[in-house]
């Protein structure tokens, strides 16, 4: 028995749907930087370099397709090759020599160095570059390089002291000792620590005393 032609039409349309789905499920996706690490690391060096070397010519910032543009003339390294393979159908970046392959790849490059405190977004107005009498102004964002000199240190750690009870056995278990001898024990251990109390401020006071007679002492 021959298929019909609405037999084959829905054949082909079940294929056409099926490679649809599989592309666009199992298809690698070279828009995502976790995907490409060569890439990532790459192009952040690039960025680095390109703002350290136009901060002077660019106090005001750059805004992202200014950044672009200087990316891009940087030259890939050699033996770079992107991770990213692309199939049939889809749309391919218009740099995939280049570490930063497209803007929007940049922009994840910029988002990384963001975080890690490289480059700070902020907002600025700007005048328009129109070539008429009346100058307007407009609010855009950019981004600018992040002095780190000036962000506030880290707090030292702070290192607490040991109490006097640690080394006599305040955090030990007695719970294998009957009670007789647990209060015995707990009894011991305050005595010794009054002791040892007592044997700072003693010294602390000898210390004091031969440091005022020192002060008092006439010169030669």
């Amino acid at each position: 028995m021959l298929p019909t032609a609405q037999g084959i039409c829905s054949r082909m349309q079940l294929n056409n749907l099926l490679q649809r789905l599989f592309s666009s499920t199992v298809g690698p996706q070279w828009s995502g930087p976790w995907r490409d690490p060569a890439a990532l690391s790459t192009g952040i060096a690039i960025v680095r370099k390109v703002l350290q070397e136009n901060a002077h010519a660019s106090p005001h910032g750059w805004r992202t397709h200014e950044i672009y543009s200087l990316a891009l003339k940087e030259k890939a390294p050699d033996g770079f090759q992107s991770a990213v393979k692309t199939h049939n159908g889809q749309a391919k970046p218009p740099h995939l020599e280049h570490p930063i392959r497209s803007k929007s790849f940049l922009k994840e490059i910029l988002a990384h160095m963001r975080g890690y405190r490289d480059v700070k977004i902020v907002r600025e107005v700007r005048e328009s570059s129109s070539t008429s009498a009346k100058h307007h102004q407009h609010a855009t964002f950019v981004w600018k390089l992040v002095d780190k000199s000036k962000l506030p240190k880290p707090q030292a750690p702070y290192i607490r002291t040991p109490s006097l009870g640690v080394p006599l056995g305040v955090h030990e278990d007695f719970s294998h000792l009957n009670r007789r001898r647990q209060r015995a024990r707990k009894e011991k251990i305050v005595r010794e620590i009054l002791k040892l109390k007592e044997k700072r401020k003693l010294a602390a006071a000898q210390a004091s005393e031969s440091t005022t007679t020192t002060e008092a002492a006439p010169g030669p």
